[in-house]
């Protein structure tokens, strides 16, 4: 895999009508084109096929992970940073054993200080499994796998798959095994689109900041505001905070803010786990802390909601650009281009 210090914020979705139409002020446009495929699937497979009752069996996993992604093992150094975990579901008739993981591997990119520790495409999780004496029939084996993936560039929301293969007891006909799908595409964004000249104003969302306070983007209609979504398990939004909090230093009185936009919640699971949410919002604020992030931050549950419904993010970094007048510039990719932008827009 490549490694160096390459600095992106590749911004992620086609954003869908919903910015499209902002930034045309007239016929829907994509900013951005993507991949139709599913970044992380696993095929579970069973070996034998067939088993007598009392008799073991493997369940193997195959994690396919496309492009030059990777996900985080099951034990990663970093503590902000969602380890893949396979959860073998109850069935009658089985005893489930422990997982078992492969060996790691350590890869290195421009957002990671040390060395991360992941799993790359062709890995094997494998969980052993003892057939009850009164069991018969054909067995589903099902289960789920957490995984998050990232590449060079960005990373995407944890995702919850569902695994499902069939085991044969005695002497009936083994039923193929099922391929795993995820239950939302991990998508990936080509290239942006230039906004065209006809710009309207952004929806003036409401936003919970970390004080628990209503806020509302029109509070800040005079100044230019950046819009950056982050979450602690996505390593190149991290590195980021010490840029914006170097450009916040410098141009926050010619009228610069940056309002943070904490995904911690982004994926489908932890959405609606009132712990993960709590747990999520604890850890963000320490990672603020210790950065020394001293803007504006929006609270996971509200973010994610502008997130998904207001500008269609699928992973992140994702940055907006929205000018004094309240209108959507564009979502910025590099920092060199955010820093053009900003001198411009704040000169105009």
């Amino acid at each position: 895999m490549k490694t160096g210090r390459r600095f992106f914020y590749r911004f992620i979705p086609a954003f869908g009508l919903t910015l499209a139409t902002l930034l045309s002020g007239a016929a829907p446009a994509t900013i951005g084109q993507t991949a139709d495929k599913n970044y992380v699937s696993a095929q579970a497979t069973v070996e034998p096929a067939k088993v007598k009752p009392g008799g073991q069996a493997l369940l193997k996993l195959t994690i396919k992970i496309a492009g030059d992604a990777h996900i985080n093992s099951n034990a990663p150094k970093d503590p902000n940073l969602i380890p893949t975990i396979f959860t073998p579901r109850p069935t009658a008739g089985v005893v489930w054993g422990q997982p078992r993981y492969p060996e790691p591997t350590e890869v290195t990119e421009w957002y990671s200080v040390d060395p991360l520790v992941v799993f790359t495409d062709g890995a094997v999780i494998t969980v052993p499994l003892t057939i009850e004496p009164a069991a018969s029939g054909t067995l589903e084996l099902s289960g789920a796998l957490m995984a998050q993936a990232c590449d060079h560039e960005q990373c995407y929301p944890p995702r919850r798959l569902a695994v499902t293969a069939a085991l044969t007891i005695t002497g009936a006909e083994a039923a193929p095994a099922k391929v795993m799908t995820a239950q939302a595409p991990l998508e990936k964004t080509n290239k942006a689109a230039e906004p065209t000249r006809a710009q309207t104003s952004a929806p003036d969302f409401s936003f919970t900041d970390f004080d628990g306070k209503s806020r509302k983007l029109s509070e800040f209609r005079g100044k230019v505001v950046l819009l950056d979504f982050w979450a602690t398990w996505c390593g190149p939004c991290l590195a980021d905070f010490p840029h914006l909090k170097d450009l916040l230093a410098k141009h926050q009185a010619s009228g610069f803010e940056i309002i943070g936009m904490d995904c911690e919640t982004l994926g489908d699971d932890a959405a609606e786990d009132a712990e993960a949410i709590k747990a999520g919002a604890a850890q963000a604020r320490k990672v603020v802390e210790r950065f020394g992030a001293a803007w504006l931050m929006a609270e996971s549950r509200s973010a994610v909601t502008v997130a998904r419904e207001v500008f269609k993010v699928e992973s992140l970094p994702t940055k907006i650009l929205i000018d004094r007048r309240g209108a959507v510039v564009k979502a910025v990719k590099s920092r060199a281009e955010l820093e053009e932008l900003l001198v411009r827009l704040l000169n105009q």
